[in-house]
């Protein structure tokens, strides 16, 4: 990259550290929606046109968007758009090893184009790095590690009784402890997900795992009823995604109904057309892509070889099935 390009596109990657707080992101998860929905019609030169604007309206894009408007760029003939993309998806945190094991862009993307990010890639990835809160993140990362080793335990119980027991007993004092550390994250420097640390799913799992300890525990619990207005408001300003706060608030509801609902149909294999109707209500409310939209999705993925990187379920293929 030429260093006057270089430099104008560090100062626009690096203004997302600097970014307003007031910045609203509801316009954007709208946006990739109706972007997915145009991929979901194979309209992918009319998808792609929503992503250059959106990436030319916003200081900081989650990486996910980077990864999926590259391909489209390829898939499209739009050369010189791939670069930018697959920059700006560098300078987001998309590491070079991932890149590689993107079996489309392995297959299609020009030699002379992985030569060029291959030459650029650690320019790139100091951007990353400086933008990303180091101290945040590695706290986090170490409550994670705790969170997970603590989860163990009730693997090691065989019966409903005795998880719950020991999900009431032993984890809950400790995920008590660990959203005592995490809502003074998030209340004084923001919800610590892609944006902040350059993970989306440690703090998500800590807080889903909280909303699930079991069924007595959750209809009591007010630290996530505390915290819940600071979540949405992380989501209007794009420091948390769709998809994370529908993860964490989905083992909330589901909980908390006694597993009468299916909430927004995260980690579902089946639902019914109601318990449809129902997910894609509150998939609309936070800017997720509705159920149909989701099996669509991986439809073209099979038909185009692209990766979406959408959520599977259970190491099965993702696809969400409606029965009846």
């Amino acid at each position: 990259m030429k260093p006057t390009v270089f430099l104008l596109f560090a100062s626009w990657v690096l203004y997302g550290l600097g970014a307003s707080a007031s910045e609203d992101y509801t316009a954007y998860h709208q946006r990739i929606g109706e972007a997915e929905e145009l991929i979901a019609r194979a309209e992918f030169a009319q998808a792609l046109a929503i992503y250059d604007q959106l990436f030319a309206d916003y200081a900081f894009v989650f990486r996910r968007d980077c990864q999926v408007a590259a391909q489209l760029a390829l898939y499209t003939g739009h050369s010189q758009q791939v670069l930018r993309y697959l920059r700006r998806g560098v300078a987001q945190g998309w590491e070079l090893k991932s890149i590689r094991k993107n079996t489309y862009l392995k297959q299609h993307l020009e030699p002379g184009t992985w030569q060029l990010l291959s030459a650029e890639y650690d320019s790139l990835r100091a951007l990353y790095e400086r933008r990303i809160n180091v101290d945040m993140r590695t706290q986090v990362h170490s409550m994670f590690k705790k969170d997970q080793w603590k989860a163990l335990g009730a693997l090691l119980r065989f019966s409903a009784k005795a998880r719950d027991r020991y999900a009431e007993r032993k984890f809950a004092p400790h995920s008590e402890k660990q959203l005592a550390q995490l809502i003074p994250l998030i209340l004084n420097g923001g919800y610590p997900g892609e944006r902040l640390i350059g993970n989306s799913s440690w703090a998500a799992v800590i807080l889903s795992h909280h909303n699930s300890i079991s069924d007595a525990y959750v209809q009591q619990d007010s630290l996530y009823k505390y915290l819940q207005p600071s979540l949405r408001q992380a989501l209007r300003q794009g420091y948390l995604s769709p998809y994370e706060y529908g993860s964490i608030d989905n083992w909330y509801r589901v909980v908390v109904s006694g597993h009468q609902t299916k909430a927004y149909g995260i980690l579902e294999a089946g639902m019914t057309p109601a318990e449809v109707q129902e997910a894609n209500r509150l998939r609309a409310e936070i800017g997720l892509r509705s159920i149909q939209t989701h099996n669509q999705l991986l439809q073209v993925q099979r038909q185009t070889g692209m990766d979406f990187y959408l959520p599977s379920h259970f190491g099965t293929s993702g696809e969400i099935k409606v029965d009846g």
